[in-house]
């Protein structure tokens, strides 16, 4: 019962959050990691076809204390036209978040094409995936790159956007500080960097293909 739940209610489509537009998910992130938990935001949704405005109290993630969060399982509504005789079926209901897009997005690329991106080798892999192509920035990187370190991985793909200030517990410099020499994190700023990252590490480079076109649901 965060204190979200005393605003929101089930099939609210979030429009701007603290001021700021939302159009998709992505849009939440840069919001929130400016605030701290306990901090309060100004929230607008559409309810039953009705724009309705409220204020949220912000947590802390209940998975990672150092993130912060309005408090809510959230849904995607967009929708993606897929080629003719093409499914995909991804099991997401241990997952919160979007931190497995990028993730998602090689293992579909893996699937779908001959050979195998990582070359056999285990890689972990966290990020936001936009239309774009580009990877976005993810809470937590101090604890998924522990947790790769203790299962074994030796390759851990990350954004780009974590940055470099040493004194952020979620930037690329921390990360490589937990795991020392044991895991080799590698930046990438869009998928492209993500494909030629696993062909670097001996994989097969994906063939390039077009994009299908989205659609609004």
């Amino acid at each position: 019962s965060p204190p979200a739940a005393d605003f929101l209610e089930e099939y609210d489509v979030i429009t701007s959050v603290d001021g700021q537009d939302v159009t998709v998910l992505d849009d939440l992130d840069p919001i929130i990691s400016v605030h701290q938990p306990g901090d309060v935001v100004d929230i607008t949704v559409l309810r039953d076809g009705q724009e309705v405005s409220g204020r949220i109290e912000l947590i802390a993630s209940p998975a990672d204390s150092s993130r912060t969060i309005l408090g809510f399982i959230p849904i995607d509504t967009r929708t993606l036209q897929l080629p003719a005789g093409l499914s995909v079926d991804i099991e997401t209901d241990s997952i919160g978040g979007p931190s497995a897009g990028l993730a998602f997005t090689l293992a579909i690329i893996d699937e779908v094409t001959e050979g195998s991106l990582t070359g056999g080798l285990n890689v972990a892999v966290t990020g936001t995936i936009n239309e774009d192509g580009s990877v976005g920035a993810i809470g937590g990187l101090n604890s998924k790159a522990s947790a790769v370190q203790q299962v074994g991985v030796r390759y851990f793909l990350v954004p780009e956007s974590q940055g470099y200030d040493e004194r952020s517990p979620d930037s690329i410099p921390a990360a490589e500080k937990v795991v020392g020499d044991n895991v080799q994190i590698i930046p990438v700023a869009t998928l492209d960097d993500a494909l030629e990252a696993l062909a670097a590490l001996g994989g097969d480079p994906a063939p390039a293909v077009a994009a299908p076109p989205t659609t609004a649901a």
